[in-house]
């Protein structure tokens, strides 16, 4: 027997062991070749289960506990973590996703159109649940008393309430504070960590599925107690309280300014732009400025930051119109920082090429395996003497023989369809597959196509080979046992080694790909504006008070 296939099999076999065995590529490894080997859902749930007292692992684990929304179940944890700030912002968070809803007439007397009424508040603000908003909110700025965020939180809390007073107090507050912080990122890194122990690794696409994941419904709120501050301000401002209209204004202002620069994610910081521009709204109380379809939005945000400037300094007041004008030249630099096409395109190729690598690696992993095993098959039949001698076999040898390469390359198969069922199932459970593959995450009649694509692309070389082999065979007119063996054993083992170089190398590239991606994602995570920043050698302006 020849030498240079057993040679070719034992140098696939160990390229194939070493990345197996290597901490580096392991997981990776793992999740391509052998995904029914990781935990998937009862994985996550025991890890969740056995860290009880780690609060980021307890707030990511909220998707394990389907019975409770996520403010009740966040809210189960407070014993737990009495004295953490970032429970009490989530739960915030929370809660306007369904508990508090906040839409007061009072905004339309900012718009410059007719507005039909805001629709009603059935089903949502019950007495218990503005208290127990109340109640976290108050706690959050017990907890951390320099953050802005949780003042602003508890005057949308206290407008849903009709406690309007009390809310105009605790915009004020929010507006002498020095930072903005929503916590958010708790939640992700929470994810991020209970997948990583899922799949022992730290799978860069669905760490970024689930950092876009992450929902945001507050900003609805903040936005419309903007608007209702900003009305309150108009109404003062009608009544002769002038100043204490422009305080409002002022407050409201610091606080966008503050969302704005310092939020972590781009969404929070074009919020804060947003509610910024809503405090210069109406200034002395006078028309809004409408924007009609002819005119550039440049310049109609020029014309409305101009009269409010032109009214602060009448006022008496010309540094607020020169924070006022601060304020909008930041935000200039960060709509030019945070394009469309800049963002967008530089994680969409991120996303893609780290899909890309995952979805070949795992072809390549699939067909390395069942090639492996096919060259051992055809290397052990070889060994009978009417096979190497070429010789017309038995039948009852020959029959034996071509059902062993079937049943083995049918079991091996079925094994593959398993295998991408599992691996289906393990992206499932982070809300991965409906966000790579939207065709087969969009509801259960589609699951049969996942391991049935499985099952094309995880057998495709051996399927191929096997065609080829029975077409040699009849060619040459050899029975079809004998050929089938001589060819396996022959073009097997070096397509195998191929394979596995290929695959050793796509591996590595993939891994070092997974590094940067995990870096880049960890500093968006805490500063999504800022890594933009640093990405574009740009600086990213911070608050205006205080520079």
């Amino acid at each position: 027997m020849r030498q240079s296939p057993l040679v070719y099999t034992a140098l696939a076999t160990f390229i194939f062991v070493i990345l197996l065995v290597v901490p580096a590529s392991h997981w990776l490894v793992r999740l391509e070749a052998f995904p029914g080997s990781l935990g998937g859902g009862q994985g996550r749930q025991e890890f969740v289960r056995s860290h009880p007292r780690d609060y980021q692992v307890q707030l990511g684990g909220q998707a394990d506990y389907q019975k409770q929304t996520s403010v009740q179940y966040a809210r189960s944890l407070v014993a737990r973590f009495p004295d953490n700030p970032s429970l009490r912002a989530n739960i915030l968070r929370y809660a306007m996703q369904g508990e508090i809803h906040l839409a007061r007439p009072e905004e339309n007397l900012l718009s410059s159109v007719p507005v039909p009424p805001a629709p009603p508040e059935e089903g949502h603000n019950a007495p218990a649940d503005l208290a127990a908003f109340d109640a976290d909110a108050a706690a959050g700025e017990r907890l951390d008393p320099d953050n802005a965020y949780f003042p602003f939180m508890r005057a949308v809390g206290l407008f849903a309430a009709h406690r309007d007073d009390e809310g105009l107090a605790a915009i004020k507050r929010a507006g002498r504070e020095h930072k903005w912080r929503e916590y958010s990122e708790d939640e992700v890194e929470g994810h991020w960590r209970i997948s990583e122990a899922t799949f022992g690794g730290r799978e860069g696409i669905s760490r970024m599925a689930t950092a876009a994941a992450l929902l945001f419904p507050h900003y609805q709120g903040l936005r419309a107690a903007a608007l209702l501050v900003t009305a309150v301000a108009v109404q003062d401002e009608l009544g002769g309280r002038r100043e204490e209209g422009l305080s409002l204004r002022l407050a409201l202002a610091h606080c966008g300014d503050l969302m704005r620069a310092q939020s972590t994610s781009l969404i929070g910081s074009f919020v804060g732009i947003a509610i910024s521009a809503v405090s210069w709204s109406r200034p002395g109380g006078v028309p809004t400025i409408p924007h009609t379809s002819g005119v550039p939005t440049e310049q109609w945000v020029k014309e409305r930051l101009d009269s409010y400037c032109d009214y602060v300094t009448r006022l008496g007041h010309p540094e607020a119109a020169r924070e006022a004008r601060a304020q909008a030249e930041a935000a200039v630099q960060v709509r030019r920082l945070t394009s469309d096409d800049l963002v967008s395109g530089s994680r969409f190729l991120a996303f893609a090429r780290l899909g890309i690598c995952l979805a070949v690696g795992w072809v390549l992993a699939a067909n390395l395996l069942l090639l492996l095993v096919l060259s051992g098959l055809a290397l052990s039949l070889g060994r009978l003497a009417p096979l190497r001698d070429r010789l017309a076999p038995p039948p009852a040898i020959s029959l034996g023989v071509v059902l062993a390469i079937f049943f083995v390359l049918g079991s091996l198969a079925a094994w593959q369809m398993h295998e991408a069922a599992s691996l289906a199932g393990l992206l499932s459970s982070i809300g991965l597959l409906g966000e790579v593959f939207p065709p087969f995450g969009s509801g259960q009649s589609d699951a049969p196509q996942v391991p049935l694509l499985g099952l094309v692309l995880g057998v495709s070389f051996p399927l191929l080979l096997l065609v080829i082999f029975g077409i040699k065979s009849s060619v040459k007119r050899l029975p079809l046992s004998v050929g089938l063996v001589e060819g396996f054993r022959d073009a097997a083992p070096p397509l195998a080694c191929a394979l596995a170089l290929l695959y050793g190398g796509l591996t590595l590239w993939t891994v070092h790909q997974e590094v940067v991606v995990n870096l880049g994602l960890e500093r968006s995570l805490h500063g999504e504006g800022q890594a933009l920043a640093a990405q574009t050698g740009k600086p990213w302006p911070g608050p205006v008070r205080g520079r």
